[in-house]
């Protein structure tokens, strides 16, 4: 698929995006509990935008040469359009009663991006420095102006599409209604899309390296945005984000994480497969001689497979697994389908499913397939891994944030030393588990089993030796992919739910469990909040067998670190 300059942009500010989704501000907006002082702040804010507009389009106006005259005719067909938004925006105001003299100063994050837009229409800021005024210079003003209005206008139509669908269980005031059908309109849409339009065909006539000034315009306008819809909220919400709403020294945030498929976009054991047959010889090796200046271990006879024979190994290893999951899935549609959430009978289920996981994994190590690892292979494999975009920066986040009192646990069925090589540096809030290998012998020391029932048992413990050492955590947050990790996600305050997985939706469902969309379920507990009084007993626990579901990191880091999700400078 080729994309326009606007769609690239915005694809570059699709982080930003999220930011804004998950702002206090829109959350309650969603939610129906937004404070009647902080609509009217916003909706009086966001006139000064619809100001500062055609502000900028006048001065690109005035500079242009008379030989522009179709350049001329569509900034002022925009500027038109922006004109009768705040006559709507106007009539808005009248129509619920607002007082139009409330706010007539600026909030400073409004003027912040207000004088952003004036000195770019000017040729002004640092970005956008108009040395010589001529005719082609001027044209790249007006084109570097509708880069920084193009975002404003976008992110408005997008994040009222997202919230309305949210809002049909709220019981809100009409001018909440209003506000959303508005910029979710088919004609606010349309107004957007030829902005876009005029900026994809202004920046067609600039070089690459104007291209790259263009866009920069665009992210900077973007990050205004976030400032402005994080600038103020008189009524915290007390859900987000997750991270601020905790006694930071007296309470702990946990973290827990599996690595496979939620980290990484691939299954760990399968770089242990291709590692094992990458060093494998062509023939078998028995008795393999000791490394020079070591003496032999006794009884140093294990079998090193040929690269044919450990292919087949691990072949048969993987038919065996699956032929055993499909029997455990069989065995299941015996079982009628719950009515309601029936924990009692999933964790039944999921007992049958850690007897034929701890079998697998001891098959797995008892077979041999693991002989020919080394260390340096699993750290280099490691540095190689393909991790999700954004998670690295997520952990890279909570672990320079010294402010931030929060343990982080990564779980993983195979090497601890592939994850330590994976994930970014020390740190002390990160505890790994996974298996520990002796890469001598290929056998391996510590175990971790990557059945429902183990992991289980690890989380349970770490939260109860925290508990032990500093009382109960502020929240617990698990973030899982697989039917194994269904027992954790479902005893966590907020069990988060990576990646398109059907195996633990179609099981998680035949026992009543919800999946519902993180920020949807965001919405819910906001509104629950509102709708109890904002009673303190409203924590994100609950309701029982709601879990929470994402396609990427960029949701989780904007739930629980707001707004910070830049990454930081090497």
């Amino acid at each position: 698929m080729v994309y326009t300059f606007s769609q690239s942009c915005w694809a570059w500010c699709y982080e930003e995006a999220v930011c804004c989704l998950y702002s206090p501000l829109n959350v309650c907006l969603a939610s129906g509990d937004l404070h009647k002082r902080d609509f009217h702040h916003y909706i009086n804010q966001w006139g000064h935008f619809l100001i500062a507009f055609p502000q900028a389009y006048d001065i690109v106006l005035q500079s242009l040469e008379d030989q522009q005259e179709d350049v001329q005719a569509a900034i002022l067909e925009r500027r038109n359009f922006i004109t009768q938004e705040l006559q709507w925006h106007a009539s808005f105001i009248q129509e619920c009663d607002l007082d139009p003299t409330a706010e007539t100063t600026q909030h400073s994050v409004t003027a912040k991006y207000v004088n952003f837009l004036l000195a770019t229409a000017s040729g002004n800021q640092d970005m956008v420095h108009l040395e010589i005024p001529t005719p082609a210079e001027k044209l790249k003003i007006a084109a570097h102006v509708l880069s920084a209005i193009t975002p404003c206008v976008r992110v408005s139509a997008t994040l009222a599409k997202l919230i309305k669908p949210l809002t049909r269980r709220n019981k809100r005031p009409r001018r909440f209604n209003m506000w959303i059908d508005r910029y979710s309109s088919d004609e606010f849409e349309a107004l957007t899309v030829q902005t876009e339009g005029l900026l994809d065909w202004l920046s067609n006539s600039l070089t690459d390296e104007e291209r790259k000034v263009l866009g920069e315009v665009y992210h900077q306008a973007m990050k205004l945005e976030v400032e402005f819809f994080y600038s103020r909220l008189s009524v915290p919400t007390k859900l987000i984000p997750v991270s601020l709403l905790h006694n930071r020294e007296e309470e702990r945030l946990l973290l827990f994480s599996v690595f496979d498929f939620a980290c990484t976009a691939v299954d760990s054991l399968q770089g242990l497969e291709q590692m094992t047959l990458s060093s494998a010889k062509e023939k078998s090796i028995v008795g393999l001689p000791p490394r020079p200046g070591r003496r032999p271990r006794p009884g140093n006879t294990h079998l090193q497979m040929s690269r044919a024979d450990l292919q087949k190994a691990w072949d048969a290893i993987v038919v065996f697994d699956k032929r055993e999951m499909d029997k455990w899935l069989l065995k299941i549609l015996a079982i009628p389908i719950a009515v309601g959430f029936d924990y009692d009978a999933l964790c039944k289920v999921l007992e049958q499913l850690s007897v034929i996981r701890d079998n697998g994994i001891s098959r797995i190590i008892e077979t041999g397939v693991l002989k020919g690892l080394s260390l340096s292979r699993m750290q280099l494999a490691g540095t190689r891994m393909n991790l999700y975009y954004g998670c690295v920066n997520f952990f890279e986040k909570v672990f320079r944030n010294e402010a931030l009192n929060a343990s982080v646990h990564v779980i993983s069925c195979w090497c601890e030393d592939l994850m330590r090589s994976a994930l970014p540096g020390e740190s002390d809030k990160l505890n790994l588990n996974g298996n520990e290998f002796d890469y001598e012998t290929g056998t391996v020391t510590r175990r971790m089993v990557l059945s429902p029932s183990t992991k289980f048992l690890y989380f349970n413990d770490a939260i109860q030796k925290y508990e032990r050492e500093h009382g109960k955590p502020h929240a617990t947050v698990y973030i899982g992919y697989s039917v194994e990790d269904l027992l954790c996600l479902l005893n966590a305050d907020i069990g988060i739910v990576f990646g398109s997985d059907q195996c633990i939706r179609d099981v998680g469902g035949w026992f009543g469990v919800r999946f519902v969309p993180l920020f949807e379920g965001t919405v819910a507990k906001q509104r629950e909040f509102f709708e109890s009084g904002y009673s303190s007993d409203c924590e994100w626990k609950g309701p029982p067998g709601t879990l929470y579901t994402v396609s990427n990191w960029l949701d989780i880091h904007a739930l629980i670190l707001g707004c910070d999700l830049v990454p930081d400078e090497p």
